[in-house]
């Protein structure tokens, strides 16, 4: 089976089908390939998307976090301008062309999640984001 096939795809093995009539040659055997999906890669031509959830401490902190790809880690910088949405590209990181001698990207999709606090630990949390005075949703309300 090629790297790189899709599910639907055939793969024709010449000769080891039926054997013919009179004599002739044997035919040949067609498969369908049906490819499983994963838990959390998806495909969509040769590119490979994942999801990947962040926690909003990680942005703050700038912290650099592992990337897992079918070939391996990846890193990636997060910085105050990621949000949740932002994409990260590894070209060449996707499934291999059946077509040709390129491969697909691996598309890195991130995800904000806010952890979950507790008591004093989530009124600090409260505290300090109130101080921040960010005005982002008071200027989006404004629009309407």
């Amino acid at each position: 089976i090629p790297a790189g096939i899709d599910d639907g795809q055939q793969v024709v093995l010449r000769g080891y089908g039926g054997q013919g009539t009179n004599g002739g040659p044997n035919g040949d055997l067609y498969l369908v390939v049906s490819v499983k999906s994963h838990k959390h890669y998806k495909r969509h031509g040769n590119d490979i998307y994942l999801d990947v959830p962040v926690s909003y401490v990680d942005i703050l902190d700038e912290r650099t976090i592992e990337i897992p790809t079918p070939e391996g880690k990846e890193m990636i910088k997060l910085d105050s301008k990621t949000q949740s949405g932002s994409i990260f590209t590894f070209r060449g990181k996707g499934f291999p062309s059946t077509r040709g001698p390129f491969k697909g990207n691996f598309i890195a999709h991130i995800v904000i999640y806010v952890p979950k606090a507790h008591g004093k630990d989530k009124d600090k949390i409260i505290e300090l984001a109130e101080k921040s005075k960010d005005k982002t949703r008071e200027k989006w309300m404004k629009e309407f």
